[in-house]
């Protein structure tokens, strides 16, 4: 491995802004791409030119067996203030680099595209794949947008190198987004009793949702679902009552239920409320 390629990967990905939201992929693909042709690896594009999908060959135009994936969006942020370090200034303090993405996912993405260069310096004769993607935090499209593609039809394994302390997971949790929307009646503060809250609306079926869970079945390597409300927003003024509030929950579901189920199980909970 050369540490110092890698490691200067690295830095050159987190410098490069790629909070999702709003999506910003463009410009780290841009640099990861530049890297990886530099040495000499040829790469094919998929999807919108803002948010690309990156393919990277050791065999020009050949998948192989096995795909590396990792994903080129991170979360965002939130406050500079919260931080010890700057996230877009990445330092290496005792044997650790500390920037946003170092972890999730821009570490791992520099360690894969380092296998992948090695691979092609070594002269392997058998083809490996690298994926990058895009708005993997927010709705997993650029993924679809390559299985779409047809790009990697034929591929039989998949690598994902995801942060999990090092450990090999076989599995993972499905994802369902949920949208709650609450709808009441504007009135001045001064005189609730003219209006409808849709904040507390909102707050009482959220109370419905939650507080009881939902069926699935018992799987040892998945463990149980959970269900997390993410966003609440509502209202507009101190002194005005709320006439529409909305909240996002994050439920990660397992073995025995999806995402169709879960909603018409949600709606029957609170047209029975």
């Amino acid at each position: 491995m050369n540490e110092k390629r890698l490691l200067g990967l690295l830095r050159d990905l987190v410098v490069t802004n790629s909070e999702n939201p709003p999506g910003r992929e463009d410009k780290v693909a841009k640099v990861l791409r530049e890297h990886m042709e530099s040495h000499g690896i040829p790469c094919r594009s998929i999807g919108p030119s803002k948010r690309p999908n990156l393919v990277f060959y050791s065999h020009e135009g050949e998948a192989g067996d096995i795909v590396m994936h990792g994903h080129m969006d991170t979360v965002p942020a939130g406050p500079l203030e919260n931080w010890s370090h700057n996230p877009f200034e990445p330092e290496i303090v005792k044997g650790r680099m500390y920037g946003r993405g170092t972890c999730d996912m821009k570490g791992p993405v520099a360690a894969l595209a380092e296998t992948l260069i090695l691979h092609t310096e070594e002269n392997k004769e058998t083809p490996l794949v690298m994926l990058a993607t895009s708005d993997e935090e927010s709705g997993c499209s650029g993924a679809e947008e390559v299985a779409k593609s047809g790009l990697l039809q034929g591929v039989k394994y998949g690598v994902c190198a995801e942060p999990t302390s090092l450990q090999i997971l076989v599995g993972e949790k499905g994802l369902f987004w949920a949208r709650v929307v609450a709808e009441g009646k504007s009135a001045h503060g001064s005189r609730p009793e003219e209006g409808v809250n849709a904040i507390q609306s909102c707050m009482d079926a959220l109370r419905v949702l939650t507080g009881d869970g939902y069926r699935y079945e018992e799987d040892s390597m998945l463990g149980e679902p959970t269900m997390n409300i993410g966003v609440i927003d509502g209202g507009i003024k101190v002194n005005v009552v709320p006439d529409r509030c909305e909240a996002r929950l994050d439920l990660r579901i397992v073995k025995g239920q999806t995402p169709e189920d879960l909603l018409d199980a949600m709606n029957k909970r609170l047209r029975e409320n």
